[in-house]
């Protein structure tokens, strides 16, 4: 879902984040819908009339948790986190 969070930043299709994340289609739409029904990512519909995925600030704040608990178990030691 993170990844899904981070290439919607500029706003993507469905095929986009599908080859973006290496997810399949019904996979995308388990985790899209759960994301969407947080608040996380919204579709917006472009000039053309399709729908494009855009990250929302309430995703963005989830997606910067994310990243910094990702920096932060790469400082722990490693006898720390075998224990978890």
């Amino acid at each position: 879902m993170r990844d899904v969070l981070e290439i919607c930043l500029k706003g993507a299709n469905k095929t986009k984040i599908v080859y973006a994340a290496n997810l399949n289609f019904s996979r995308l739409w388990r985790y899209l819908g759960m994301l969407l029904s947080l608040g996380f990512v919204v579709g917006e519909y472009d000039h053309s009339g399709s729908i494009v995925y855009r990250t929302t600030k309430a995703g963005m704040d989830f997606l910067n948790r994310c990243l910094t608990m990702k920096k932060n178990f790469r400082k722990a030691p490693a006898e720390v986190i075998s224990r978890v």
